[in-house]
């Protein structure tokens, strides 16, 4: 991962004209109605190109629910993990008690990169219109 680009603090985003879109998008429509009311939205940059996006979201500003995704064609290639990691700093950085995830069972890649950084496994529940949905937790201490 070359950079994670903090894009706005609320659920504004703006793309700098020199960062590229990968070749099948990052389809923003729908990943930003799903990040709407984010307390911060990052633009995770390969090289030249925005390969995802990452937010803080929820209400407890000392411990937000971090949301993530990587554009189709660069999924597999460890990306998710160096995200979550930065997002992890960023919450070192700035004294937070801890950062909460949710993932769907049905996807062990987002789950693997949160075991990955020290989150814990603290519930699974299902959810009308998801499924089975795993909830994670990382203290910072």
């Amino acid at each position: 991962m070359s950079q994670l680009i903090l894009m706005a603090t609320d659920a504004r985003l703006s793309r700098p004209a020199s960062i590229a879109l990968p070749d099948e998008g990052l389809q923003l429509d729908a990943v930003l109605e799903k990040m709407a009311g984010a307390q911060r939205i990052w633009l995770a940059v390969l090289g030249d190109t925005a390969v995802g996006l990452a937010a803080f979201l929820g209400e407890d500003p000392d411990c937000p629910e971090i949301g993530y995704g990587i554009a189709p064609g660069y999924r597999g290639r460890g990306l998710a993990r160096h995200v979550v990691s930065a997002l992890r700093g960023f919450a070192e950085a700035q004294d937070l008690k801890g950062l909460t995830a949710r993932t769907l069972s049905s996807n062990p890649a987002s789950a693997a990169a949160l075991l990955a950084r020290d989150f814990t496994l603290v519930a699974t529940e299902t959810e009308p219109g998801f499924g089975e949905v795993q909830h994670w937790r990382w203290d910072n201490v």
